[in-house]
């Protein structure tokens, strides 16, 4: 106890130091912390990553196994594909003549892409040329 009480006095301790240390001690708690963490983030992704995979295999599996099931379609011939591509672009043509004579009719866009199937971005500009030939007629 002499040595203590004789000694104490004499002894300084080095604040900046301590400090030191310990901002060091909490640095090192905190990256250990940070990378545990990082660990187990990393093995979530890989297992979240394999299930996402064994869906996407069991999909293919099942779209191969509804494909092998589906009736085989015979190709068209040529003929056969040009009478069919005839038949769409008459009905088209036919939408679109019955669209033109709307919209000359002055009707509104709404109903002639109700009435003829169109989108309403077609139909716009079927009035709107509709709209500019009028306004050319006039101004003639």
């Amino acid at each position: 106890m002499e040595f203590l009480t004789h000694h104490l006095p004499a002894l300084r301790f080095d604040w900046a130091a301590v400090n030191t240390a310990l901002v060091l001690a909490a640095f090192g708690a905190v990256t250990l912390l940070l990378w545990a963490q990082l660990r187990r983030l990393e093995s979530q992704s890989s297992r979240d990553l394999q299930r996402i995979f064994e869906q996407l295999d069991l999909m293919r599996l099942d779209a191969q196994e509804q494909l092998a099931r589906a009736p085989t379609v015979l190709p068209l011939s040529s003929a056969a594909r040009a009478a069919a591509q005839a038949e769409q672009s008459a009905a088209e043509a036919v939408n679109y003549r019955t669209a033109a004579r709307l919209a000359e009719c002055g009707t509104s866009m709404r109903e002639i892409a109700e009435r003829c199937g169109l989108v309403s971005g077609e139909a716009r500009v079927l009035v709107a040329l509709q709209q500019a030939r009028a306004r050319r007629a006039v101004s003639a």
